[in-house]
């Protein structure tokens, strides 16, 4: 699932209001929270990056965090990712498995980035999966 979001509360979006994409099923739902949520004063989508080099290739490169959102309580970084991209991939002798390796050991990289970008702007950076959109409450 793709396309454009349009919030229905423009004024809390930073960034193009004409350009909010969402990439996933799970993006899309976490976009409709973050628009409807009293509790969020302003959000975006991937309009924040940050500079990480990437463990699998050794290569330098921009990560682009799903969300950035502020409160009274805090500013946050969130990525969203299906819960079997949060873990090592189970290790078997396929191409499969490189593969997902990569693309796991790739995905640290970012995030260990992020959590160290956040933390120094006063941020909190979080994962969250299809088991955390679940709970979202309103």
């Amino acid at each position: 699932m793709k396309g454009f979001f349009k919030p229905r509360n423009a004024a809390k979006y930073k960034g193009n209001v004409n350009n909010i994409v969402y990439r996933s099923s799970l993006e899309f739902r976490y976009m409709c929270w973050l628009d409807d949520n009293k509790n969020i004063l302003k959000w975006s989508s991937e309009e924040i990056y940050v500079p990480y080099r990437d463990k699998a290739t050794g290569r330098s490169r921009l990560y682009y965090p799903d969300f950035w959102y502020i409160t009274k309580a805090g500013q946050y970084l969130i990525e969203i990712k299906p819960a079997r991209q949060c873990r090592p991939p189970v290790k078997r002798n396929t191409k499969t498995y490189v593969n997902e390796m990569r693309t796991f050991l790739t995905n640290a990289s970012k995030w260990d980035a992020a959590k160290k970008f956040a933390a120094n702007r006063g941020m909190d950076f979080v994962i969250l999966t299809e088991n955390d959109l679940n709970n979202l409450n309103k």
